[in-house]
C-alpha cells in the first residue's frame, strides 16, 4: 500500500480533533437588550469617580491597591499562571538531559577507574495538537487570572470609598448624638429648675433624666461604631487597624450622574463577566485535551554517548555511539476511563456554560436595579429633607409649649425623637445615596483604576 494514502485518516482525524469549540450558541450569543428596562437614564458625564472623591480619599485609595493583602495574593496567583504559562509551553519543545558518571572499583590486580557521558534528547510529536491545547489552557487561565486581578482591583477601590464615607457618616451621627445630649442637658437643667420652683412635675424631671441617659448611651454606642469602621477602612488599606479617625471631609449633597453605557457594552468591559467567560475557555481546552488523550502517542528519543577508562577518550567524538529511537502508543483497553474522563469533561463544559450565564445575568440585573434604585433614593431623599425641616420646627415649638404649660411633657419627647429619627434618617439617605452611585459605577463595569498607580498592573 501506498504510505500517502495511510495519511488520508490521520489527516482526517487530526482535522476532527481540532474542532474543539464545543460551547453553545445560546453562551456565545446570549440573549440581551439593547438598551436597559429604565426610560430616563442620567446624563453622562466624563471624570465621574473624580467629582466624588477627595485628596484624602485617593490617598487611601492608593495605599489600598498598593498594601492591601488580598490584592497582593491575587498578584502572586497571576505569577504563578505565568509560570504555568512557561511550564504547558515547554512540552512544545524536546526536552534534552546529559548525565556524566565515573566510577572506581578496585581488584586484586588494581584499580579500574570508568568514566561515561550521555546525551538524551526526547521529544512527543504534537501530532493532534494536545500539547498546544494544553498551552492554550495555560494561556486562558493567565487572562483569568489578570481579569479576576482587574476585577478584585476595582472591588477594592469601591470598598476603600464606601468605607470612606461609611465612616464620615458615623462621623455625622456622633455628631448628632453629641448636639442631642448637650440638648437634652439642657432641657433636664431648665426642667429641674421648674420643678424647684414648683411650676413642674417630678414625673417630668425623671423623664427628662431618662431621656438624658438613654442619648448617653447611645452616643457611647456610636463612638464603638465609629472606631470599629475607621478600624475596617484601615484593613482595607492594609495597615495596622489603629482606630484613630483622621477624616475631616464631609458627605456630598450633589451626586454627579454615572457614565451609562449599554448592556452589550457591559459584557465588553466588566472584568468579573470576562473572568467568566474565560472560565468556560478554559473547559472547553480541557474537553479537548480528554478527547485527545485517546489518540496514539508519537513519541521520538535519540541518545550520544560512550564511556571509557581515560576521561579525555570518553569526551572524543571518535569514540562515541549514538541511538535513536521511536515509539508509537496507543490506548487500547482501559475498562472506559478515558472515555468517561472526556465525559466528564463534557459535563464540567455544560455546568461552567450555566455558570457564565448566571454571572452575566447576575450583573445586567444589578445594573437594574442599581439604576431604578437611583430614582427612589432622589425621591426619598427630597421628602425626607421636608420631613427633617418639619420635625425640627415641630421639635422646638413642642418645647416652647411645654414651658408655657400648653402641653405635656410626653409631646416634647415625641417630638424630639421625631426630630432626631429625621437628621439621621437624612444622614443615612446621604451615605446610601453615595453607596448605590458606587454600586451602579461597579455594576456597569467602570474602570476604578484608571488614573491611579496600583502596585500591580493589569495588561
Amino acid at each position: 500500500m501506498n504510505f500517502r494514502y495511510c495519511l488520508i485518516p490521520i489527516i482526517c482525524c487530526l482535522a476532527a480533533c481540532n474542532t474543539t469549540k464545543n460551547i453553545s450558541s445560546q453562551a456565545h450569543s446570549p440573549s440581551v437588550p439593547a438598551q436597559w428596562s429604565i426610560s430616563e437614564l442620567p446624563v453622562t458625564k466624563k471624570n465621574w469617580l473624580q467629582n466624588i472623591t477627595t485628596p484624602s480619599l485617593n490617598k487611601k485609595i492608593q495605599t489600598a491597591l498598593q498594601k492591601n493583602h488580598q490584592i497582593q495574593q491575587q498578584y502572586l496567583a497571576v505569577q504563578m499562571a505565568e509560570q504555568d504559562v512557561l511550564i504547558a509551553g515547554a512540552a512544545l519543545w524536546p526536552s534534552l538531559d546529559g548525565d556524566l558518571s565515573a566510577s572506581r572499583r578496585g581488584r586484586e590486580s588494581g584499580v579500574d577507574n570508568s568514566f561515561g557521558v550521555d546525551l538524551k534528547v526526547s521529544y512527543e510529536v504534537d501530532l493532534w495538537q494536545k500539547q498546544s491545547e494544553a498551552h492554550r489552557q495555560a494561556n486562558l487561565q493567565l487572562m483569568n487570572k489578570k481579569s479576576v486581578l482587574k476585577s478584585r482591583q476595582d472591588k477594592l477601590v469601591a470598598d476603600v470609598i464606601n468605607a470612606y464615607y461609611q465612616t464620615i457618616k458615623e462621623q455625622q451621627l456622633k455628631h448628632l448624638y453629641q448636639l442631642q445630649v448637650e440638648y437634652t442637658h439642657q432641657q433636664v437643667d431648665i426642667i429641674e429648675s421648674g420643678y424647684s420652683a414648683g411650676l413642674n412635675d417630678a414625673l417630668d424631671v425623671y423623664l427628662a433624666r431618662n431621656t438624658l441617659s438613654n442619648e448617653r448611651a447611645k452616643l457611647a454606642a456610636q463612638n464603638q461604631t465609629l472606631t470599629e469602621q475607621v478600624r475596617k477602612l484601615q484593613r482595607l488599606q492594609g495597615v495596622y487597624p489603629t482606630g484613630i479617625n483622621e477624616i475631616t471631609d464631609e458627605l456630598p449633597t450633589d451626586l454627579p450622574s454615572p457614565p451609562i453605557v449599554m448592556p452589550l457594552d457591559v459584557l465588553k468591559r466588566k472584568p468579573e463577566i470576562q473572568a467568566s467567560w474565560q472560565q468556560l475557555l478554559i473547559k472547553d481546552a480541557a474537553l479537548a485535551i480528554a478527547h485527545k488523550q485517546r489518540f496514539p502517542r508519537l513519541t521520538l528519543s535519540a541518545s550520544i554517548g560512550q564511556s571509557n577508562e581515560i576521561l579525555s577518550d570518553v569526551l572524543s567524538s571518535s569514540s562515541l555511539a549514538w541511538s535513536l529511537v521511536s515509539g508509537l502508543a496507543l490506548p487500547i483497553f482501559d475498562a472506559g476511563r478515558l472515555a468517561a474522563l472526556e465525559d466528564k469533561a463534557r459535563l464540567s463544559l455544560q455546568q461552567a456554560e450555566q455558570q457564565y450565564l448566571d454571572t452575566l445575568y447576575n450583573a445586567l440585573s444589578q445594573v437594574e436595579n442599581t439604576l431604578s434604585k437611583t430614582q427612589t433614593l432622589q425621591n426619598r431623599y427630597q421628602q425626607t429633607l421636608i420631613a427633617k425641616q418639619n420635625a425640627e420646627l415641630a421639635q422646638a415649638l413642642a418645647f416652647e409649649k411645654y414651658q408655657k404649660g400648653l402641653i405635656e411633657y410626653t409631646t416634647v419627647l415625641d417630638a424630639q425623637q421625631r426630630a432626631i429619627n429625621a437628621n439621621s434618617s437624612e444622614i443615612q439617605l446621604r451615605y446610601t445615596m453615595i453607596e448605590n452611585h458606587i454600586a451602579v459605577f461597579v455594576a456597569l463595569g467602570g474602570d476604578f483604576v484608571a488614573g491611579l498607580t496600583p502596585l500591580f498592573e493589569v495588561e
